[in-house]
């Protein structure tokens, strides 16, 4: 018997990975996806404002009317407290 052992080349242990499963690929998406959500609400926002802001000034200087007029639109939904979300349809 001892002979057999002699014989029986040692193979070292194999150190295997632990696979994720789907469940825990999607579970790190999901929670890095919602760390950062803040983040990216608040940075759509600040640019949407950035080209409103530089749209209406454009439009200030070719429809200085027009934008008088949207802009008094703004202003009184602005002070509107009755009607926090106006009525689209209303407008149209």
């Amino acid at each position: 018997m001892s002979e057999d052992n002699e014989n029986i080349i040692p193979v070292p242990e194999e150190v295997f990975e632990e696979e994720k499963s789907d469940i825990d690929e999607v579970r790190e998406k999901y929670e890095s996806r919602n760390s950062n959500k803040p983040d990216e609400i608040i940075a759509v926002q600040a640019v949407i404002c950035i080209l409103l802001t530089a749209g209406f000034f454009i439009a200030n200087i070719f429809y200085p009317q027009i934008c008088r007029e949207l802009f008094n639109i703004l202003e009184r939904l602005m002070k509107d407290t009755e009607h926090i979300v106006p009525y689209i349809s209303d407008y149209l």
